[in-house]
């Protein structure tokens, strides 16, 4: 997995934010770091939608031609959920996690 997978840091404590941690945490426009608890943004690369316009091109040439060609639909499905799959483990390659800008704290439960 490391080979698809840079590890990210906390700006504030610098311990490592898992590949999970992250997976559930780009979808957010913030998050609290679990170690230290303090607030931090993350921050969505342009490259990702590159990146999936590729991946969404390459899919439906593929489909297309497992259809058409090859006349093997189960095969092709299998490919393109490999395809995706490899791409959803590449998206938090282009994920940074930076200090927050305001002075808001987490809530402490």
């Amino acid at each position: 997995m490391s080979i698809f997978y840079k590890s990210k840091v906390c700006p504030y404590c610098k311990s490592h934010i898992s590949l999970m941690k992250l997976l559930y945490v780009k979808d957010k426009s913030s998050f609290c770091c679990f170690d230290c608890k303090k607030r931090c943004e993350v921050v969505l690369n342009s490259g990702v939608g590159f990146l999936f316009a590729f991946i969404a091109v390459l899919s439906i040439l593929i489909m297309c031609a497992f259809i058409f060609l090859f006349k093997k639909l189960l095969v092709g499905t299998f490919v393109l959920a490999l395809l995706f799959s490899i791409f959803y483990m590449l998206v938090p390659n282009f994920i940074y996690v930076k200090p927050t800008t305001k002075s808001e704290s987490c809530k402490s439960d």
